[in-house]
């Protein structure tokens, strides 16, 4: 017979542990996606380019595929974008959106970063919608930028857009957040301010980037607004203009402006063919200026509120019509010239470079066949301050009955370890000075000429000279009364 044992439960024992399944919340979670636009259609039906934009979440890629073998022409008007995405053509190939002379083409809205690629944006008109008053319109012919707004595009093309409403900005961009571009082309686009871009605020990068044929009243190609940051770099600028009294045919700049490795030819302008400083400050590094004419500095004019920087920049054969002030640069405040050439530049003060006012210091530069009717490599007006540094004069010349073959000034001038050389005028073949105080130490005139009188230089200032050699000037070495701080050497 089996015995049973029972045991007795002491209370010590630990109850096994309970489960209860249960569901745990996990963030929210999503997936970039690609949305194809097959039609050129503008309606909202799957698959064109407004069902793709109202349905994109940020992130979103909208696809412009092969299969869109036409133009996409809006009707309805422009398309706004509210989300983070990237509108791009398949392959290498541009697509072309066009606003059809009715609307602009997007709007990117505040908190929004867009990015499009290899796009043509064309006959956009600055309008929100068609026959309808937005307080935007008149802003941003192809694309319209928000405050708060971001926009990068790449390889893409602007051409023949447009702003007429009213005081207009930005034919084919105005940004009033910030904006890069790379690698595009702006060409036939105009408006008031900024044929190609406008920067009305925020920054703004461009680089690799061509203008051309751009038109507008301030800023043929870009305008930089007062509260505008610029950056310019490896682009070109070329037959940018304004209408007829107009600033800046390649740029115009209200702020801060950089620029760097760019071509500036054949653009032109009332103020500034090249490029107009209105007011801030501008950097101009490894550029350079062709052919380039206005009325006031066919380079550049750098205005009565304007800081300009210019180093390692070639100027060669830019010029002013009959009647103008500064071929290469004419500048109005604060000039540094570090470092450039002025080649064949011409007008009829300042053949390369014209001080109206202000100061203006030049180091290391060379002056070579310019031309002018008082200064054919510089002119030194009544109100300017010049100190020139290590620089070359040579062959520089005036029209007939001119004065100041390298270098004429009529107020103070400052001239250090410099050389005139083969320059040319009827009054100072090397330097005029017709009033002010001019110092010239450490430096060499030779073989110029003057057909009346001053063939090294002509004085009727105060003119002090110090450890200078003078030879081979005709008629004479100087002309005028001079006091000679020794160590000169007169041949």
């Amino acid at each position: 017979m089996k015995r049973i044992v029972q045991t007795r439960r002491t209370g010590c024992e630990q109850p096994r542990p309970s489960y209860r399944p249960r569901l745990e919340m996990l963030e929210d979670r999503f997936v970039p996606s690609t949305l194809t636009v097959t039609s050129s259609a503008d309606d909202m039906q799957p698959h064109t380019l407004r069902y793709a934009v109202a349905h994109a979440q940020s992130g979103d890629t909208i696809l412009l595929t092969a299969a869109v073998k036409d133009p996409i022409v809006l009707t309805l008007g422009e398309l706004t974008l509210t989300q983070n995405v990237t509108i791009k053509a398949v392959g290498n190939s541009q697509a072309t959106i066009s606003g059809g002379g009715s609307s602009r083409v997007f709007e990117v809205a505040s908190g929004a970063t867009v990015t499009i690629v290899d796009l043509t944006i064309t006959d956009g008109n600055g309008v929100a919608a068609p026959g309808g008053s937005e307080p935007s319109d008149g802003v941003g012919g192809g694309i319209l930028v928000d405050s708060g707004g971001t926009l990068v595009v790449r390889n893409s093309t602007f051409t023949n857009d447009s702003t007429s409403t009213g005081v207009s900005g930005g034919g084919g961009i105005a940004s009033y957040g910030a904006l890069t571009v790379e690698g595009s082309t702006f060409a036939n686009d105009s408006a008031t301010f900024g044929g190609g871009i406008y920067v009305y605020s925020g920054t703004a990068t461009v680089t690799g980037s061509t203008f051309t044929n751009d038109l507008a009243n301030i800023g043929g190609g870009i305008c930089n607004g007062f509260q505008g940051t610029l950056s310019v770099a490896d682009s070109t600028f070329i037959n940018d203009s304004t209408y007829s009294g107009g600033s800046g045919g390649g740029i115009a700049s209200y702020n801060v402006l950089t620029v760097g490795n760019s071509t500036f030819a054949g653009n032109s302008a009332t103020f500034g063919g090249g490029i107009y400083i209105y007011g801030g400050t501008a950097t101009v590094s490894d550029s350079t200026f062709t052919n380039d004419i206005a009325n006031i500095g066919g380079g550049i004019c750098n205005g009565y509120q304007g800081a300009l920087t210019v180093t390692d920049s070639t100027f060669a054969d830019d010029s002013t019509y009959s009647g103008g002030s500064g071929g290469g640069i004419a500048s109005y405040n604060v000039l540094t010239v570090g470092n450039s050439t002025f080649a064949g530049d011409a007008a009829t003060f300042g053949g390369g470079v014209y001080v109206y006012g202000g100061t203006a210091t030049v180091t290391d530069s060379t002056f070579a066949n310019d031309i002018a009717n008082i200064g054919g490599g510089i002119c030194n007006g009544f109100q300017g301050a010049l100190t020139v540094t290590d620089s070359t004069f040579a062959d520089d010349s005036t029209y007939s009955g001119g004065a100041g073959g390298g270098l004429a000034s009529y107020n103070v001038l400052t001239v250090e370890g410099s050389t005139f050389a083969g320059d040319a005028a009827a009054f100072g073949g090397g330097i005029y000075i017709y009033g002010g105080t001019a110092t010239v130490s450490d430096s060499t005139l030779s073989g110029n000429t003057a057909t009346t009188a001053g063939g090294g230089i002509f004085n009727s200032g105060l003119l002090y000279i110090a450890n200078s050699v003078f030879s081979n000037n005709s008629p004479d070495n100087i002309n005028g009364t001079y006091t000679d701080q020794g160590g000169n050497t007169f041949q």
